[in-house]
């Protein structure tokens, strides 16, 4: 009896470890605005991905491109594969796709699998760089 017990209670915290990894995002954390591809679509502050799916943006676009909106704010957000889900309404700081290599999170408008970065022909497979905040 007491080793079935103790059996039914290590098969609870298994089930319970698991489910938590399931639930953790590779994006979760803060991540701070960097650098971008695009003149005018430039960014400053921050973006916080949280493992209960909430989203917090503390941004705003750059100085030299003000635009009415504000863009901070809570929203919900999911992924799938390397595809962000979000009830973001904005369209500053965040593209549909992901990409993360190492410390960095590139976001783009189209499937991104591999980092283009080549400065001097200006080619770039990425719209926003962001970097995690330690």
């Amino acid at each position: 009896m007491k080793r079935l017990l103790i059996l039914i209670m290590l098969t609870g915290c298994a089930g319970t470890l698991n489910h938590d990894v399931k639930n953790l995002s590779p994006l979760t954390g803060i991540w701070t605005y960097n650098n971008c591809s695009i003149k005018n679509t430039s960014v400053n502050g921050t973006a916080e991905f949280r493992d209960n799916g909430e989203l917090v943006l503390k941004i705003k676009a750059r100085d030299d491109y003000p635009v009415k909106n504000n863009f901070s704010g809570k929203y919900k957000y999911f992924t799938e594969g390397n595809r962000i889900k979000t009830d973001y309404p904005g369209g500053y700081g965040i593209d549909e796709y992901f990409l993360i290599e190492g410390e960095y999170l590139y976001f783009s408008g189209t499937a991104i699998d591999r980092l283009i970065e080549e400065p001097e022909k200006y080619r770039y497979n990425w719209t926003y760089k962001l970097k995690r905040k330690k």
